[in-house]
Formats: structure tokens, C-alpha cells, sequence
């Protein structure tokens, strides 16, 4: 683990301060599976966090037990798994094409107001820039910019206020 990777997660993980709501951690083995299921590598510092806790909303600093990779995605086929993926999340009755052509993945959901997304044109998984794609976007809408990583995004929510 990088020195900067391990120093936001313990920031990240400080913001709660009841450990007990922590999900319990995802295998590393499971994680690649998931990544191989859905075709695209998680940044490392998602990797990471779900090494130590799989799921909750870590967006906010706050985590729950809704974990983020499941038992039975990892029992299905990636058609399959990724329709089920969706169905998880509270998405509009209309889901935006660029989520169903798999150019972007709903990583984190804003409490009803959208999601913040991981943009899977780029093929380095440290560079994915993370877009913001709101409930009340159009099919014809385009996701706005939030972040230009993972790690920029974990970053701007432990240290907003």
C-alpha cells in the first residue's frame, strides 16, 4: 500500500468512529473476481478500502453493512451480474446510456440526488476521472466532471467539512 494511500484511508476510516458499522472486509480474491466479472481494475485505493471494509458509503465518511461486492454478483454471469449490480443501486426508472454501453460505472450513490461514476474510457484504472451523473439528468445530458481520480474524490470528502 502507498504511503499516500494508506494515509487517506486512515483518515477516511477515523471520520467513524464506531468501527463495528464497518462492513466486514472483502477478500482480494473476491475483489478480482468482480473486476473480472464487470472487465474493468478497481483504483487501488478502492481496493484497499474494501480490503477493510466491503461497501458503505465511503463517499461521505460514514460506512454501513450494505456491502459492495456480494456473494451472488460473484455467482453470475458479467450480463447478469451487471443487471444485478444495477438493480441494487436506486437508480431513475430510465437508466442514462452511458451506464447500460458500460462507459461509465455508478460507484457512489448521493443520497438521492445522483452518482458519482468511474469513467471506464480510460484504460489506466489510477486515472479514471470520476463523473458526477444526477438523478434529474436527461438520456441526452452528459455527466459533469467531480474528480480527477479515486483518490482526489475520497480525498475532497474528508476534508470538506
Amino acid at each position: 500500500m502507498s504511503k499516500k494511500n494508506s494515509e487517506l484511508i486512515e483518515q477516511l476510516f477515523a471520520l467513524e468512529e464506531k468501527t463495528e458499522l464497518f462492513p466486514p472486509p472483502s477478500s482480494l480474491e473476491e475483489i478480482k473476481l468482480f473486476e473480472q466479472i464487470f472487465g474493468f481494475n478497481f483504483p487501488s485505493l478502492l481496493v484497499e478500502i474494501l480490503l477493510r471494509a466491503n461497501g458503505g458509503d465511503f463517499s461521505f465518511g460514514r460506512f454501513d453493512k450494505t456491502p459492495f461486492i456480494t456473494n451472488d454478483l460473484l455467482l453470475l454471469s458479467p450480463e447478469q451480474a451487471w443487471v444485478e449490480y444495477l438493480s441494487y443501486l436506486s437508480m431513475p426508472d430510465v437508466i442514462h446510456p452511458l451506464i447500460t454501453e458500460r462507459k461509465i460505472f455508478p460507484l457512489v450513490y448521493d443520497y438521492g440526488t445522483g452518482y458519482s461514476c468511474l469513467d471506464l474510457t480510460s484504460n489506466d484504472s489510477e486515472d479514471m476521472q470520476i463523473l458526477y451523473l444526477g438523478d434529474y439528468m436527461g438520456e441526452e445530458d452528459l455527466p459533469e466532471f467531480e474528480a480527477v481520480s479515486f483518490f482526489e474524490l475520497v480525498l475532497k470528502s474528508v476534508n470538506s467539512p
